[in-house]
């Protein structure tokens, strides 16, 4: 929802500046280990010895996704240690790397005993030789058992090599090993930025019935490690067949500049079979556009990358958005093309749900009548752009839906009210009659006497006719 924001402190905003300019972050592949490459047992980028660690998809709890590392002690014949590694690239020579990964050790029961060591280890490859630069070393025994542990080293590469070391000591041969070590969610990061790299746990749990009937929530799903900011909540309905439900991607809104994952005026979709997927991203004191539309491309394609983990549709998907959030589903619909948004021109959703979304930033500030909704949108769109809009002009075009309408568009759905003091009416209506001139199928809902947002969206009458629309874009 659009409202006016306390103002920004731009000695925070320098700070965030001069931490962002370290340096190039190098990226671990299948840091999660979800990806299980070649082999169900081995982990896509990873490589391992001593055969004592495996990918493991039946085991439980994990901390994110559904699959983790395990390190089964109770197997292990010899004195041997065994682990995994991982070579990166874009290292910077002198910069401090921290390299993370979580661990929960499933004790062994008396009489056996528990590994004996967890170390991480980083090394620089020199002259072709591996040479430590960093080690820690941790005690099992002073881990608490069933609960995830964060581990980590740091150290500064010796030039631009960086090899990742996970390295497990088994207890001493002379008795009965037992018990294992799971792992889940490895991280890297130059120092400075640590916090924003460690991946957050997605927990599942019941949804609220009332809100979304006989549904699981999986909340804080991480699509990116570059901002703790950038995560998703999805929403999975029960059902009695054993088709993938269809996926709606939606954006909220907050003028660009508050977040609330949980302002969703499609909550119902669950309850008649749709996956719902509550995204969060980067907001306009953190970054400028595009950043916003950025990481809805990046949330989109995490979804559907990992459609078979999560159980939704990879075909067929809904994108949708109410206030900012309704501009940024908009683009996320309509600017399949654009590579500078990072979309992927080869997937297109069947649908669009605009609620109330601002569709020209070029004109939205004079359309808005004088007051408090004109204040607000001159500082959310100054904000959203880095500047006033017509000092931007050029970047105000490129956040503007009606740029990218085409014959080719999704069939979009815009409910606005006509009482809307802060995103004009008069720019759903105008989106509308575009989409109406090149044939697109669109459908405008003008719903008399309301705000921005509010109850009146949500009636069963707007209820029907939204599923009324997504069931007849679907079978076209």
């Amino acid at each position: 929802m659009f409202a006016a924001c306390c103002l920004i402190s731009f000695r925070s905003a320098l700070a965030k500046v001069a931490i962002t300019a370290v340096s190039a972050t190098p990226q671990l592949v299948n840091p999660s280990f979800e990806d299980p490459g070649e082999t169900p047992d081995r982990a896509a980028g990873w490589s391992r010895w001593g055969n004592w660690f495996n990918r493991e998809d039946s085991w439980s709890p994990v901390r994110s996704g559904r699959c983790i590392l395990g390190y089964h002690h109770w197997q292990i014949p010899d004195a041997s240690d065994s682990g995994v590694y991982q070579d990166v690239t874009n290292a910077v020579k002198g910069t401090e790397y921290t390299f993370g990964i979580f661990a929960n050790i499933d004790k062994a029961r008396p009489p056996m005993r528990d590994a004996l060591t967890i170390e991480l280890r980083l090394e620089s490859l020199v002259d072709g030789q591996p040479q430590r630069i960093g080690s820690k070393l941790y005690n099992v025994a002073d881990l608490v058992p069933d609960r995830w542990e964060k581990l980590t080293v740091a150290a500064t590469p010796v030039n631009d090599s960086l090899r990742v070391l996970v390295i497990a000591q088994p207890s001493p041969i002379n008795g009965t090993r037992g018990g294992a070590i799971r792992f889940d969610d490895a991280f890297l990061a130059p120092t400075p930025l640590l916090d924003s790299a460690i991946p957050k746990p997605s927990v599942s749990s019941v949804a609220d019935p009332a809100l979304y009937g006989n549904a699981t929530v999986i909340r804080d799903i991480p699509y990116s490690q570059s901002d703790p900011h950038q995560d998703l909540d999805l929403y999975l309905p029960k059902r009695d067949d054993s088709k993938p439900p269809i996926l709606v991607f939606w954006i909220h809104g907050g003028a660009w500049m508050f977040r609330n994952k949980d302002w969703n005026n499609v909550k119902y979709l669950v309850k008649h079979g749709y996956a719902l997927a509550s995204v969060d991203y980067r907001l306009s004191d953190e970054a400028v556009f595009p950043a916003q539309i950025r990481d809805c491309n990046a949330a989109l394609n995490f979804l559907l990358a990992n459609a078979d983990r999560f159980g939704v549709s990879r075909q067929n998907f809904v994108v949708g958005g109410a206030s900012a959030g309704g501009q940024l589903a908009l683009l996320l619909g309509l600017a399949r093309n654009e590579s500078s948004f990072g979309a992927d021109p080869s997937v297109k959703p069947f649908a669009i749900l605009d609620f109330f979304g601002p569709t020209d930033l070029t004109s939205i500030v004079d359309e808005v009548g004088p007051g408090h909704g004109r204040e607000v949108q001159e500082d959310a769109t100054q904000r959203l752009l880095g500047g006033p809009w017509n000092d931007r002009l050029d970047l105000a075009r490129a956040a503007s839906p009606v740029r990218y309408i085409s014959r080719k568009s999704p069939p979009t759905m815009i409910l606005h009210g006509d009482k809307d003091d802060l995103v004009p009416y008069a720019q759903s209506h105008r989106f509308h009659s575009l989409l109406d001139q090149v044939g697109v199928k669109n459908k405008l809902i003008t719903v008399t006497g309301a705000g921005h947002d509010g109850p009146m969206f949500e009636t069963p009458e707007i209820q029907q006719k939204v599923l009324a629309f997504l069931r007849q874009s679907e079978s076209e």
